[in-house]
């Protein structure tokens, strides 16, 4: 009995979604609608290469059943890293035939940098140190205010300006989705200390052993 997988109509692949940045993955689903080859092991590998190029690159490849109905939907998936337009298919094989779904295209879009230009005034410093930074847009960077002996954090500004909450945060996270500048504010004083509530608890914990030790002794007494 002869088996085809010859014809678009029976051996197809789309994917999804069709574009998206760096690290998207792309699902391809593949699909087999051949009565003549129901219960059949098939083989499929995914191809892909840069639009254009004469050279298929192999890529995930699985062995699956062609069910009773002469049908079968499968996926791969596969992130690709760098941005551009490409084209995949699928090689299928049953027995020592081979055919090829239809060629679909995707592309990898670019993600925009932008800056952010970190800066401290009189009294302090950052972590991050005051640079000009670049990330992808959307990133959320953390920035955090260090002060000098004598002076405490203020607020910062962004862009300018004051942006609650973020410029009474520290340290303050944000996503950076243009060009940016943060400039860390100190004042003459000192940072507030945090309480100490080990020493507390320890205290509180001593002072619960001396009563337990003066009530047991009392009652041996009495």
């Amino acid at each position: 009995m002869a088996l085809r997988l010859v014809s678009l109509q029976q051996f197809l692949l789309s994917v999804s979604p069709d574009s998206g940045p760096p690290g998207t993955v792309f699902t391809f689903t593949v699909t087999i609608n051949e009565p003549a080859a129901a219960n059949t092991p098939v083989t499929l590998t995914i191809q892909a290469r840069v639009a254009g190029s004469a050279v298929w690159i192999d890529g995930e490849s699985k062995t699956e059943t062609i069910g009773a109905d002469g049908t079968l939907t499968t996926t791969f998936q596969a992130p690709v890293p760098n941005a551009g337009l490409y084209e995949a298919r699928v090689k299928g094989v049953i027995a020592v035939q081979e055919a090829y779904t239809n060629t679909v295209s995707f592309t990898v879009t670019a993600v925009a940098q932008v800056s952010l230009v970190i800066t401290a005034g009189l009294g302090g410093t950052t972590d991050p140190a005051p640079g000009t930074y670049y990330y992808d847009a959307g990133t959320t960077v953390t920035v955090k205010a260090i002060s000098d002996n004598g002076y405490k954090f203020k607020h910062w500004l962004i862009n300018g300006g004051i942006i609650d909450p973020y410029s009474h945060q520290n340290p303050t996270s944000a996503p950076i989705i243009s060009d940016s500048t943060l400039e860390a504010v100190f004042e003459e004083g000192e940072e507030p200390k945090p309480f100490p509530w080990p020493l507390v608890v320890a205290a509180v914990g001593v002072t619960a052993v001396i009563i337990i030790v003066v009530v047991a002794a009392k009652k041996r007494e009495g």
